[in-house]
């Protein structure tokens, strides 16, 4: 169990709870709680200088908890595959003689997620805490979609990869 909590600018906390044998896999938890007072919005494509970017008519209020699992297990060695749920809910409050009120861009009133995630890992690291060699990268889609309770649909792929080398003890790149 990993525990997080920032309050400076931004309230950020989450509790992280990873248990490696769970029904003869691996399920994380990871809960999160997202709070900016002061969230910048300038406009949409908007190049004009702002001489005052702290100024009210500029902010508004992002708050979103978020909630999300992946029960993962080993395909062949190194490699891994996850498959997973995530809930999350954002809303925001704005001033109405804020920018962000005059142009109502998509998304503003925020809205709720149900996101789905299959992914497949590759894993090399000598070890996961604190590697100093190897490698992760994991490819992954999600999807959300209206009828299974999410305000907006989109689906994505994406990618993330670490390398992990020791030239010295104690120093890693």
């Amino acid at each position: 169990v990993k525990l997080r909590h920032s309050t400076k600018n931004r309230h950020e906390h989450w509790i992280y709870f990873d248990m490696p044998t769970f029904l003869g896999a691996r399920l994380w938890l990871l809960g999160e709680f997202l709070r900016i007072d002061d969230a910048n919005y300038f406009g949409v494509a908007n190049i004009d200088h702002i001489d005052e970017p702290a100024d009210e008519s500029f902010q508004y209020r992002l708050t979103e908890p978020r909630l999300q699992t992946l029960l993962s297990d080993d395909l062949v060695h190194g490699w891994r595959w996850g498959v997973g749920l995530s809930f999350a809910y954002t809303a925001t409050h704005y001033e109405p003689t804020s920018r962000l009120a005059a142009e109502r861009p998509v998304g503003i009133d925020g809205g709720h997620l149900l996101i789905g995630k299959l992914a497949l890992v590759r894993d090399t690291r000598d070890e996961e805490l604190r590697p100093s060699s190897g490698h992760y990268v994991e490819l992954y889609a999600k999807a959300a979609t209206r009828p299974l309770g999410s305000s907006f649909s989109y689906q994505g792929i994406g990618a993330e990869g670490r390398v992990y080398f020791s030239p010295l003890p104690k120093l890693v790149y």
